[in-house]
């Protein structure tokens, strides 16, 4: 909400840069008329950011900051819309699109109990999550590059003699 109120206040300065000094006392009616005009806070900007947010999705190819980060940028901009997102409801837009591979930890969040059920603790979990998945991926990596370098080192010599 910060960012709103420096641009709102940028743009103040800015038209008052611009304005005769016997003029300026308009500026608050001119900018009240620009941000009825403009400002994204229409019923229909804000359904669309609604349905924006629950349909968010992970990809298989995603990262999980990038994904959450994702629903971050459209939470603000309901904020900025003026309308409110209550914290179960992030918790469940986390949860909720996350791919197959996710199900193991889907289960979990659907037997938690309500107090644990909150957006920090799921993002702590599903972060969590992401890493041990890539440090798993990694280790099976490097096993598959022993294993072949092992296989290779061992092609031709024959192990009857």
């Amino acid at each position: 909400m910060k960012t709103l109120i420096e641009r709102i206040f940028k743009a103040l300065s800015t038209i008052a840069l611009w304005i005769n000094p016997d003029q300026q006392i308009h500026i608050m009616e001119a900018w009240t008329l620009l941000e009825g005009v403009f400002e994204p806070k229409t019923r229909a900007r804000i359904l669309q950011l609604k349905k924006q947010f629950i349909q968010i999705k992970m990809e298989e190819k995603d990262s999980m900051t990038s994904y959450l980060c994702r629903l971050k940028i459209c939470y603000d901009n309901l904020r900025e819309a003026g309308s409110e997102v209550n914290d179960k409801d992030i918790a469940y837009s986390m949860v909720s699109w996350l791919p197959e591979t996710y199900e193991g930890i889907i289960m979990i969040f659907s037997n938690m109990s309500d107090e644990d059920f909150t957006s920090i603790k799921v993002k702590q979990t599903l972060l969590t999550e992401f890493d041990r998945r890539n440090e798993r991926s990694k280790i099976n990596e490097i096993k598959e590059a022993l294993h072949s370098g092992i296989a290779d080192q061992f092609k031709g010599i024959n192990m009857n003699q």
